[in-house]
């Protein structure tokens, strides 16, 4: 062995030595650049657990309204039959000529006849002027059936014509009629019409008649 140690054996083996550490050095400093060479196992564990979600930030600035869309298409629906009209026919009679010289004890009447069946507001309207002397009260009665309206107005000193209103709410379960009578307590009155004054009965045919009772608190 010693006759086989030369120079150059010892030359041989210390660059075999520096060319194994010099490896192993740039082993130590080799670029990755790449995740394709690491292996997947490693790479899988070099990966962290997901973070805490962030508070929500601040609610930022509306933005501009974006203009108008277009109309959509028209719906294929079918138009709906046509209703039947209301009943909103209205039945009127007037005083023709003036009744005049009408006795205290006796009265004057208008009749409006021949109503359809139905449910109705019906206005009374008289002018009575008294011929007498002395002062009073001129009063009318609107009579539909059972259902009766009532209206009084006081006559003065001065002789002019006062009007009476009245009005009722009935339902004619068939044709009917409605009576106003009119009277006063003067010696002598007159009925107007015409040009003197207004005497009318107007019957309006409503869709539903709704009567109620209460007493005065």
């Amino acid at each position: 062995m010693r006759k086989r140690i030369t120079y150059a054996n010892v030359a041989a083996t210390l660059a075999l030595v520096f060319s194994m550490s010099g490896g192993a050095l740039a082993a130590t400093h080799y670029l990755i650049n790449s995740t394709k060479q690491i292996n997947p196992k490693v790479l899988k564990k070099l990966k962290g657990a997901t973070g805490k979600t962030g508070a929500t930030g601040a609610t930022g600035a509306t933005g501009a309204t974006g203009p108008q869309g277009k109309e959509g298409p028209a719906g294929k629906g079918e138009k709906g039959l046509q209703g039947e009209p209301g009943p909103s026919n209205a039945y009127e009679v007037e005083l023709s000529r003036s009744k005049s010289k009408v006795e205290a004890e006796g009265g004057a009447s208008l009749v409006l006849a021949n109503l359809p069946a139905g449910a109705y507001v019906i206005y009374g309207k008289a002018t009575v002027d008294p011929e007498g002397g002395t002062g009073g009260t001129a009063e009318c009665t609107l009579e539909a059936e059972k259902d009766i309206g009532f209206g009084t107005q006081a006559v003065d000193l001065a002789f002019a014509a006062v009007t009476v209103d009245t009005e009722v709410t009935h339902t004619f379960p068939a044709t009917g009629t409605v009576t106003m009578m009119c009277s006063a307590d003067n010696d002598q009155w007159a009925l107007l019409a015409g040009a003197g004054g207004d005497t009318r009965i107007v019957a309006v045919h409503v869709g539903a008649a709704h009567k109620e009772s209460e007493e005065a608190s």
